[in-house]
């Protein structure tokens, strides 16, 4: 994966160079995907190639507009990417639960450590938030295996163990 951070968060010269000259990838690396933050201030790239120099010549030609971080290709330690998932609002939404069940045991948390550090956490939980909401923030998750055939075609067998979870929780309450 390519994360490309915006120079001075200016997307619209990388997009004016993409309109002028096309994504200029070297023979060899492909592009699979893209996402672009809401903010218009990264963008995060599904690539692929067999060679890492045609990554950096691909990047030569974009450094002035675009700072780039390359994450390590998984399959070189015989990993199978399985699935990907993008957490935007679903993750606004956890921080929301994790402040909230933080605020109802802040009293016992505050004897565990102090004052400070529960106003450090409540507001990293605030802040948090609010970037996924407001500022385009996101996570993406991956899941890894060891085979190309270790977990099933489509997703359901996470809500069917979700809902397995859920009754089970439910039977001991």
């Amino acid at each position: 994966m390519v994360i490309e951070k915006f120079k001075n968060q200016d997307g619209k010269a990388v997009y004016r160079k993409l309109r002028d000259s096309g994504r200029s990838l070297p023979d060899g690396l492909k592009f699979i995907s893209s996402y672009v933050s809401a903010d218009l201030g990264r963008c995060f790239q599904l690539m692929e190639a067999d060679d890492i120099t045609l990554f950096q010549r691909w990047i030569a030609d974009w450094q002035d507009l675009v700072e780039f971080e390359v994450v390590p290709v998984v399959e070189r330690n015989k990993l199978w990417i399985t699935d990907i998932e993008i957490l935007r609002l679903h993750y606004a939404e956890t921080l929301k639960a994790w402040r909230q069940r933080f605020n109802a045991n802040r009293e016992r948390i505050r004897a565990l450590y102090d004052e400070r550090f529960c106003r450090m956490w409540e507001f990293y939980l605030a802040a948090s938030e609010v970037a996924f909401r407001q500022q385009g923030h996101l996570v993406f998750q991956m899941q890894l295996a060891k085979t190309v055939d270790a977990v099933p075609l489509t997703r359901d067998y996470m809500l069917d163990r979700e809902r397995e979870h859920s009754a089970a929780a439910e039977r001991a309450a």
